[in-house]
């Protein structure tokens, strides 16, 4: 096999078929889990650090710049019996592939709700890489006192997306899922969806029943943010851009683009009752988040950053 043109050393020519998004491997179940940010990756790649007995105390002890202990699982430096994608041998990735016995998937998520999930949790609530990376920006929201105001800057963010060359791409918690998974190429198994999660769940627990796993299988519901999709009653015009942005995702991952009161969201409160509520906890959050960030700026001989209450002056 010539190496000619793949940008890859000898004999590590399949890393350039391989997703673009990390990924883990499990030989003993012949499980590749290939993660999609902001698709409950957090959930599963929590079970699957309880498949494989990883020991819980070495993710407490990361120093990576994750706002809860249940991020730290993608901390994959702090895995100690699991090996990553990028990992994979030639012989090894030849194996997976030829093997029609090992269960290769990933989970998708409507490009919409993924897009508020990223922007709501990454930005709004200000965790500390993406409030250091992004808070000169003109679109960076403000503190969440008002719905209308919250709404008003995850709309400043898809314009950006529109026309800020380099964004869209720029981060791979927003960046389309078919650039991260390469669905057309990547021979996968199964390809779940978070709205039907639990069929996912349900195949990967009949395959591990088949490789010798005896435990009930559920994944934790993990990293959830505040202020559901609905209750932000977007205007179809945002819609439309954010369909037009991720159109391959749509076409190619099987999503509609479904009018906003249709998408999936369990348990979704009732916006007149919790609207305050929410808020409330947001600003909790994003207070948390920025006094997380003072204190590892100091850990790391740094001042910490101005105080950033929002771009009022774009308003």
């Amino acid at each position: 096999m010539s190496t000619a043109g793949t940008g890859e050393p000898p004999g590590q020519e399949h890393l350039s078929a391989l997703p673009t998004t990390r990924g883990i491997m499990l030989p003993r179940w012949k499980v590749l889990y290939v993660v999609t940010p902001k698709a409950a990756c957090t959930s599963l790649l929590s079970m699957f650090a309880e498949l494989q007995r990883e020991p819980r105390e070495a993710f407490r002890a990361s120093l990576a710049p994750e706002v809860t202990r249940a991020l730290a699982i993608h901390d994959f430096s702090c895995w100690q019996h699991t090996r990553t994608l990028r990992q994979l041998t030639e012989p090894e990735w030849r194996q997976i592939r030829d093997d029609p016995g090992w269960f290769v998937f990933c989970v998708t998520r409507h490009p919409l709700a993924r897009l508020w999930s990223a922007w709501q949790s990454k930005l709004l609530l200000r965790e500390p890489y993406y409030a250091r990376r992004y808070a000169a920006r003109p679109w960076f929201p403000r503190i969440p006192h008002r719905l209308d105001e919250v709404v008003e800057d995850f709309e400043s963010f898809v314009d950006a997306l529109q026309h800020e060359t380099g964004l869209l791409d720029g981060n791979s918690h927003w960046r389309p899922q078919t650039t991260l998974l390469r669905p057309d190429a990547f021979p996968y198994r199964h390809i779940g969806k978070v709205e039907e999660l639990q069929n996912t769940v349900d195949l990967l627990g009949d395959h591990l029943k088949r490789q010798g796993w005896t435990e009930p299988l559920t994944p934790p519901r993990e990293n959830a943010t505040p202020i559901p999709l609905p209750l932000a009653q977007l205007s179809r015009r945002v819609i439309q851009t954010v369909e037009r942005l991720y159109a391959r995702d749509l076409a190619l991952l099987a999503y509609s683009p479904t009018p906003l009161p249709a998408l999936p969201v369990p348990g979704a409160p009732c916006p007149g009752q919790c609207t305050d509520l929410l808020l409330r906890a947001a600003r909790m959050i994003t207070e948390r988040n920025e006094r997380l960030a003072d204190v590892l700026a100091l850990a790391r001989g740094r001042r910490p950053a101005v105080e950033t209450s929002g771009h009022q002056h774009r308003r």
